[in-house]
């Protein structure tokens, strides 16, 4: 508990319906009522001198020696999760967090126990917190309803609360999360089939913009590999109509090192023939795809993908179409950054299952003898412009600014 926070502790009267007269203790925490701490107390003195010893536990951040066992509250919880130190979670994190922890004590209240938390009561909250989202929406007038996704996260962010109050904190014995299957949305997305592009291709070719239609935007990113909002942005002056590239620009990072002037990395990716006669009568300078954003093309994909009966799936899946595709065909991870522009890092960590394992024979290359020795290699070893393939990688540079 910070020094900031003030508690307040008091003695008050209780007179019982028989006429007995007793004390108990009353606490406030920032103007915030706590559970009775102590009661059935005979005498005043003694009442005043339990008040000085739980106001000393409370300076001390003890509040866990003060509160009963079983009488923790949901705003115990809520405050005590959300006041201490969390240097681990970055602002947005924090920020979920009270934002679903709200939502927990305005379905329960704040004075409502731990203890009375069930499965079956977790299950109504959940699913009270979908259609709560709904009207919010609905009265926001936005359609879209509460995704799995975000649902999921709130579930996560309250559950992670819970957990700490039963393992940490030792508030709750049992675990009301049990039986509760929180929704989970798969972050590789799905592949999507070539009947599949087939069957929405002429409903795709209909919706036009500014001279280009969404098909255009949607061949563009499943054979470049690239994100929607990244076939968006794409300027004429990337193209380079001579060599037939599109050079992608790579923000910097900020590394370990943030005083080192880190330059923009600039990407050299082949165009694929099926798409080049859309980039050769594209403007020279300027946005190709003018008329579409990243938005327009979810919401246009989505209504063709529910007229037609097909699965959902993302444009961002076009991407994950292409590398996965690409990998298959016995294509290099490292042109795979070059072409899609993402980090080697981060596509093996996608795509470990398809990145091709070096032979074990090809270990046996190293022999510290033969170096030492001035032997050449051996015959059956063949020369290296041989095994290496051409890489994209060797066209990258680093731009002067």
């Amino acid at each position: 508990m910070a020094r900031s926070v003030h508690p307040s502790v008091w003695p008050e009267k209780h007179v019982a319906k028989n006429g007995q007269v007793t004390w108990r203790i009353r606490a406030e925490i920032n103007g915030r009522r706590l559970p009775d701490l102590e009661s059935g107390i005979p005498k005043k003195e003694l009442a005043v001198k339990e008040c000085s010893r739980i106001r000393t536990e409370l300076w001390a951040g003890k509040l866990d020696a003060v509160l009963p066992k079983g009488r923790h509250t949901v705003g115990d919880l809520c405050d005590r999760y959300l006041t201490e130190p969390r240097p681990d979670k970055k602002a947005s994190s924090r920020d979920l967090d009270r934002y679903a922890l709200r939502r927990l004590k305005k379905h329960f209240g704040e004075d409502a126990l731990l203890d009375s938390l069930t499965p079956e009561s977790m299950r109504d909250f959940e699913g009270k917190m979908q259609r709560q989202e709904g009207k919010d929406r609905r009265a926001a007038k936005e359609k879209k309803p509460l995704s799995d996704t975000s649902r999921g996260m709130y579930m996560f962010a309250i559950r992670a609360a819970v957990n700490r109050a039963r393992e940490v904190y030792k508030w709750i014995r049992t675990d009301p999360f049990d039986e509760v299957q929180i929704p989970v949305s798969d972050s590789k997305g799905r592949l999507v089939h070539l009947d599949e592009f087939e069957k929405i291709r002429p409903w795709a070719q209909a919706v036009v913009r500014k001279g280009y239609s969404l098909w255009d935007v949607l061949d563009v990113a499943r054979h470049q590999g690239l994100r929607s909002g990244a076939v968006c942005a794409l300027d004429g002056r990337m193209v380079e109509r001579k060599t037939k590239y599109l050079s992608l620009v790579q923000p910097r990072r900020l590394g370990i090192n943030r005083d080192a002037a880190l330059k923009d990395t600039v990407l050299y990716a082949p165009i694929h023939p099926a798409v080049w006669p859309l980039f050769a009568r594209a403007p020279e300078s300027g946005r190709i795809f003018a008329g579409w954003t990243r938005n327009g093309v979810s919401t246009e994909l989505r209504k063709i993908l529910t007229r037609l009966g097909i699965p959902r799936f993302r444009p961002h899946d076009m991407k994950h179409t292409f590398a996965t595709t690409f990998l298959q065909q016995g294509g290099d991870i490292a042109d795979l950054s070059d072409i899609t522009g993402t980090s080697e890092r981060t596509l093996k960590k996608v795509y470990s299952h398809l990145v091709r394992r070096v032979p074990v024979a090809e270990i046996s290359r190293v022999d510290y003898r033969k170096a030492a020795s001035g032997e050449s290699p051996s015959p059956d070893s063949p020369p290296k412009s041989e095994t290496a393939s051409p890489s994209v990688r060797s066209r990258r540079r680093r731009s002067s600014s």
